[in-house]
């Protein structure tokens, strides 16, 4: 590739098209001067260094054919669900007013005298994360507990969530007894600088569909990263009283006074049973030491527990006005024990 500066002609070494995309859009730039276009070449080859590999991973991985998985929208799951959500709630029964104080609160554990959903029941958004799990024998998993379908090449292999996109097919839900397709295939693969190291974001697109057609629609995102340092910097400062950790001090966004909030703390069993319901064995959810060594304080809540949760907040507030789409991003990690607060304002 030759790239003109003004009387000056710069010759460079032919490279992959993913290197040749993100230069073109640096020379794009007036007035490229030459000890600019010599400070891209120097960042280029040092942080895009495994470049190809991630290149031929991204190919093969876009033409590889939807990967299915089925199951069946059983009531037990989905009120297990509540349960972990909600660990305080109480048992409901028929003579109560537990229906008038959470749309979902037929899920509430069953006393006596009350059953399970009945067969037709539409299934709360965000539930969906219960279903149709990937069904990977042990051996077959990473030393890190988590699926090794879709991870990059060497030395991506350390995982975190990054977020999603989800949609709601309002006129379909997914209802309680319904036969569940989901899904999933490569959307995109994106290597990217991190400050200090290469990552690779990973999206997955997980469709799930009932005989009706598609209800549910999310974009899930990953980020891999190389195996962590030896050493880690110090975690950040924690205020810690009755073995309950509060987060430091928030954002100037975090401020912003909402119209409902709810604060929480996620237990260790809490986390147990969200692994458990979502088939997660990623060790960072639930063993220590494992957590430590990549870095971290402590056992992370997952990602989408609190998407889950939010969800259900909204629910709460406005429970006549179902979501048609909510996309979120996990900024950093909330540990085990540790209080924050969900928020949400009308709109």
């Amino acid at each position: 590739m030759h790239v003109h500066n003004g009387r000056r002609r710069l010759t460079e070494p032919a490279v992959d098209p993913l290197y040749d995309t993100m230069l073109a859009s640096v020379f794009s730039l007036p007035r490229c001067g030459t000890r600019l276009v010599g400070r891209v070449h120097c960042i280029r080859y040092r942080l895009f260094s495994h470049g190809p590999a991630i290149e031929a991973y991204r190919s093969h991985a876009l033409a590889r054919a939807p990967a299915l998985e089925h199951d069946v929208i059983s009531s037990s799951q989905a009120q297990l669900m509540f349960m972990t959500l909600h660990p305080n709630a109480s048992p409901s029964s028929p003579s109560t007013n537990a229906s008038k104080s959470h749309p979902s609160s037929f899920f509430l554990p069953c006393s006596p005298d009350t059953h399970l959903p009945s067969s037709g029941t539409p299934l709360p958004q965000g539930y969906h994360v219960a279903y149709c799990p990937s069904r990977i024998p042990e051996p077959l998993l990473s030393p890190d507990g988590y699926t090794k379908d879709y991870v990059p090449p060497s030395p991506f292999v350390r995982r975190m969530w990054a977020g999603a996109d989800v949609r709601w097919e309002l006129d379909n839900p997914l209802r309680v007894g319904d036969a569940c397709t989901e899904a999933t295939r490569v959307k995109d693969v994106q290597l990217k600088a991190g400050s200090t190291t290469e990552m690779v974001m990973l999206t997955l697109e997980k469709t799930f569909s009932n005989h009706r057609g598609v209800s549910v629609t999310e974009d899930r995102s990953y980020v891999f990263l190389p195996p962590a340092p030896a050493t880690h910097p110090p975690p950040a400062p924690t205020h810690q009283h009755n073995n309950i950790k509060t987060s430091p001090t928030p954002t100037p966004s975090s401020r912003l006074s909402p119209d409902f909030s709810r604060v929480v703390s996620q237990s260790s069993v809490s986390l147990f049973r969200f692994s458990a319901l979502t088939f997660n064995s990623h060790l960072i959810h639930y063993n220590h030491p494992y957590a430590k060594e990549e870095g971290h304080q402590d056992i992370i809540v997952h990602g989408p527990l609190n998407f889950v949760l939010l969800m259900e907040l909204f629910r709460q507030h406005a429970p006549s006005r179902p979501i048609q789409r909510f996309t979120y991003r996990a900024l950093s990690p909330v540990y085990v024990n540790t209080t924050y607060t969900l928020k949400g304002n009308n709109t």
